[in-house]
């Protein structure tokens, strides 16, 4: 997958297609991260690209999509990873910039993101804000739900009985939304 993402990302590169090999090489980092190979596996940072270089590139650029993109993968290794504390530093970050893309396919598995790591803070922190971004993600995914927009359900129903777990007090209850 890792040789994959970088002949994509270096076709995109040859075309001059800049934006979607913006959005495509932090996705070949993020695989990178997970196969391994960088130094630390929670930052968009070795072999494909270095993360604040890209991140100055595309806010000069002001590309949006580019950008929740990077922030988006970054909460997902921080999420993978374990890493509460950088989590919640970005958390706010990535609300705001999904706040401009509601179409975008990226917006619905970001916003699973942070549903899921939201409900972690809050597991562990105890602070209402974090329940309170978890609420409103469900909320956008239930709406897209009732929309019937493709491959949002199995994400929803996850995220439901995510928050479920930390305000239940009825396990009964939370497992069958597990089970859902």
């Amino acid at each position: 997958l890792r040789e994959q993402c970088q002949s994509y990302c270096r076709t995109m590169w040859q075309f001059k297609l800049n934006l979607t090999a913006r959005m495509s090489v932090s996705c070949w980092q993020a695989v990178a991260n997970l196969c391994g190979v960088s130094d630390d596996p929670t930052k968009l940072t070795g072999e494909a690209m270095t993360e604040e270089n890209l991140l100055d590139l595309v806010h000069r650029d002001k590309a949006m999509i580019a950008y929740a993109r990077i922030l988006g993968l970054k909460l997902q290794l921080l999420f993978m990873f374990e890493e509460w504390d950088s989590a919640s530093k970005i958390l706010v970050s990535v609300i705001k910039v999904l706040q401009y893309l509601e179409a975008q396919f990226l917006v619905m598995y970001v916003d699973f993101f942070i549903g899921l790591t939201c409900a972690e803070l809050y597991r562990q922190k105890k602070k209402g804000v974090f329940l309170k971004y978890g609420r409103k993600s469900l909320q956008k995914m239930t709406k897209w739900v009732e929309q019937e927009v493709p491959g949002c359900r199995e994400y929803q129903l996850l995220m439901s009985a995510e928050l479920l777990s930390i305000t239940s007090k009825d396990w009964s209850e939370v497992s069958s939304a597990y089970d859902e």
